[in-house]
């Protein structure tokens, strides 16, 4: 079943249930259900890829750009090399830099009607971060520089912005006290580290918001990932630098300027049906300790929102023990969605954001047809679209709870 048939049986069903044709036109789609991709480099991707990965999914966070001197086979792309030495460039005369244009050419040939949703993923703590160091301002004008490209490939691209993903694949880069040993750091308090930190932070915003005075930019781990544990005196204790260069971006951002807390930890959420709605109210609610925490508080509440992570094909329970499920493909025989199961969890995640939930997949492309290996199940499709019909659509009642594991045998192979 083609995109458009999918959406009218949608709709048909919606005049059914309420029985007028008025009734349509208040069907809200605000939230949208974005794919966090990584089964293609970007120069790989197709119009039909496009289309079918419309079928369950309003947008995508771009991984696969490449520059012209990256080692693709050694994972080397412009999102995981923005925070490093290499320096690239849209122009095609400069020899001195790594020539990036060419996934320009490819985002702006690429059905822009189709999954519109679109942000470019960029690593902020990757494996291989060159000469990363605070004090080093050769390396962070690098990084501005590099910035400002991503802030044009975005603006000419037409992209809703940004995916900073700062989850810490190399930990030390963001903790004091995994400095104090460098003996170019020694005698420096973690509050003067924390002030460096939070002038490298906004020298980033203020080149994300070069070419994009509106980005959203949704943040993989966000504040409460440090603030459920501790309280702001307590930083120095902890040594986190993320905080204080999250605080420096928000504090030099343009007022139009909207980020999302990411919200990863949701990966391995339980089924209770107010798991989603709980976190809301802790990471925005005006009362609450994760705004206490803040060093901008203003700033937070005007331009802070929330998003949330849902891994498709995650092995943990909800216990977190691991190994428990599998995929197709593999020795394992459940897996954890059930169609039901994704519909429900989706349908909350839905209700709980203010705009976007992403969706991560380890071992599933959603650009291959149904059928073929690695596939999105056809019925798995159908869970995400009724998923965010329910939950941007309250008022027209809930899908039930469920928390069924789903079969191998029932849902593989469509």
């Amino acid at each position: 079943m083609n995109l458009r048939c999918r959406n009218i049986l949608y709709l048909c069903s919606l005049f059914c249930l309420l029985g007028s044709a008025s009734a349509i036109a208040q069907v809200n789609t605000d939230k949208k259900i974005i794919w966090f991709d990584g089964a293609k480099p970007l120069s790989a991707l197709t119009e039909q890829d496009i289309v079918q990965g419309a079928k369950a999914f309003d947008g995508f966070v771009i991984q696969g750009m490449s520059g012209s001197k990256d080692n693709v086979k050694q994972g080397e792309n412009f999102a995981w090399q923005v925070f490093s030495d290499r320096s690239y460039t849209l122009d095609p005369n400069d020899a001195s830099r790594d020539y990036v244009g060419d996934s320009l050419i490819t985002l702006k040939r690429l059905p822009a009607n189709l999954m519109p949703e679109r942000f470019i993923r960029i690593n902020a703590a990757p494996y291989h971060p060159g000469a990363f160091d605070w004090l080093n301002n050769a390396y962070w004008d690098n990084v501005v520089h590099n910035m400002g490209v991503a802030s044009q490939i975005a603006s000419q691209a037409g992209l809703r912005g940004f995916f900073l993903d700062t989850e810490p694949y190399n930990s030390h880069l963001y903790n004091y006290n995994e400095w104090t040993g460098n003996p170019a750091y020694q005698g420096m308090s973690y509050d003067q580290l924390a002030a460096i930190a939070e002038k490298r932070g906004m020298q980033v915003m203020q080149a994300l918001n070069s070419s994009m005075n509106s980005p959203y930019i949704i943040i993989s781990f966000g504040y409460i990932t440090v603030s459920q544990h501790i309280a702001r005196s307590q930083l120095p204790r902890t040594g986190s630098l993320l905080i204080p260069f999250l605080d420096g971006m928000l504090k030099a951002s343009t007022l139009s300027t909207t980020f999302a807390d990411g919200f990863e930890e949701a990966y391995w959420h339980d089924d209770t049906p107010d798991y989603f709605n709980r976190w809301r109210v802790a990471i925005t609610g005006p009362k609450q300790y994760n705004v206490r925490f803040q060093k901008y508080p203003d700033r937070y509440l005007e331009q802070w929102q929330l998003s949330a992570g849902l891994f498709l094909d995650r092995d943990r329970d909800t216990q977190r023990h691991s190994g428990v499920y599998g995929w197709c493909g593999d020795a394992k025989d459940r897996l954890f969605y059930s169609p039901g199961r994704l519909a429900f969890t989706v349908q909350q995640a839905a209700r709980a954001v203010d705009k976007y939930v992403w969706v991560y997949t380890s071992g599933v492309n959603v650009w291959q047809p149904q059928g073929m290996q690695l596939a999105l199940p056809s019925s798995y499709i159908d869970a995400i679209r009724k998923g965010m019909y329910y939950g941007n659509n309250p008022a027209l009642g809930s899908l039930p709870p469920n928390i069924q594991d789903g079969l191998k045998a029932s849902i593989c192979g469509q």
